[in-house]
């Protein structure tokens, strides 16, 4: 025996149709169909991004298309001189100096790079292992460390 569906079993349908546009005064949507009185974007479809005739955006602004857009993404080095490892607690003769060295104590987070520089005195024997300048290479090689990077 066939089960009758009732009217309010049946699935909720949601679906508008679209306006139709420019069929007649009675349909709300006559004369001008919605697209106002006289002009330019009254008679033709125009891009979305005109501005009537004046430059366009991304003209204005050169410094999106190009013109050094990725210099915030370069990633500077944090600089520490041979005197600021001859100040630190941790860091001992014999001491490995590299990036994971330098994260654990704190003094750079992951991913960030390092580079030592010569300014000032150093009587600990290193070992480096990260970027270094000329000069605080010969200071380190001085103080009797290596350089393994």
């Amino acid at each position: 025996m066939n089960k009758m569906v009732k009217l309010h079993q049946l699935p909720v349908i949601h679906s508008k149709r679209p306006k139709r546009v420019g069929r007649g005064w009675g349909s709300g949507k006559g004369k001008y169909a919605g697209r106002g009185n006289k002009g330019q974007k009254s008679r033709e479809k125009i891009k979305w991004l005109f501005e009537g005739g004046q430059a366009k955006l991304q003209k204005r602004l050169p410094m999106i298309r190009g013109k050094g857009k990725n210099r915030s993404f370069i990633v500077k080095p944090e600089i520490i001189n041979v005197s600021d490892l001859e100040l630190l607690k941790s860091v001992k003769s014999g001491t490995v100096i590299d990036n994971q060295f330098m994260i654990k104590i704190g003094i750079i987070e992951k991913g960030q790079k390092i580079k030592l520089l010569g300014n000032g005195r150093l009587t600990k024997k290193l070992v480096i292992k990260i970027q270094a300048s000329e000069k605080a290479m010969q200071k380190v090689k001085q103080a009797g460390g290596e350089n393994q990077s």
